[in-house]
């Protein structure tokens, strides 16, 4: 009830303008609203009321990643840790600015951090097992994206990027099985009809090929 908690929200304000909670939290409506500038005008106002919280800055950080601004990001994700280390949102959402900006090593690490905080995040998983399966570390990437599925078999993400390693491997078949796994469950992802057509072609499932990425297009 987004309205209601703005409501309240601009009643504390109307009383305390610097009241830093309800500043920081209006601010995450305006996000969830697509509103951006404000949303990140009225969360660094909240900072600089109280600089100690580590959510702010994560936040913040995200509303930046959303609008594009991947190395700004990266610097508040930064600010966010210095103030809390134990929260693995945090190190998942540094992670992916790194990546953005082509930090590959240190988007690495911070996936690796995240998930030390808690082995079950999917996102790290999945985004560290990429990474490692672009630079040909294939059975480290493995070992994290069966984990992964044993916590989440329904994820299309990890069955796609799953089914790239085992590509990669020259294990065509066994991709096409994660593929068809995925398939009903995102019938109109065109990323995973593009590699499951990719898959077929190179089992010489031609026709089969053809018409996955008629699909992806």
């Amino acid at each position: 009830d987004l309205d209601g908690a703005e409501a309240i929200f601009k009643q504390i304000l109307a009383v305390n303008p610097k009241e830093s909670n309800a500043l920081h939290l209006l601010g995450c409506i305006c996000k969830d609203r697509g509103q951006l500038q404000q949303a990140v005008e009225l969360i660094q106002a909240s900072i600089r009321e109280d600089a100690s919280n580590p959510i702010p800055f994560l936040n913040l950080g995200k509303i930046l990643a959303i609008a594009g601004q991947h190395e700004n990001a990266a610097g508040v994700f930064q600010e966010s840790l210095k103030r809390n280390q134990q929260i693995p949102e945090t190190w998942f959402c540094f992670g992916n600015a790194l990546r953005e900006i082509e930090k590959v090593q240190e988007a690495k690490q911070a996936y690796g951090n995240a998930l030390q905080l808690n082995s079950s995040h999917l996102g790290a998983a999945g985004n560290l097992g990429a990474l490692l399966t672009a630079d040909g570390e294939l059975e480290e990437a493995e070992q994290l994206f069966l984990k992964a599925l044993e916590h989440s078999p329904n994820n299309v993400n990890l069955r796609i990027n799953y089914g790239k390693l085992l590509a990669q491997k020259d294990q065509h078949a066994a991709a096409i099985v994660q593929y068809q796994i995925a398939l009903p469950l995102a019938p109109q992802s065109p990323e995973l009809h593009y590699n499951f057509a990719n898959a077929l072609k190179e089992e010489g499932e031609v026709e089969e090929a053809i018409a996955s990425y008629r699909k992806a297009i």
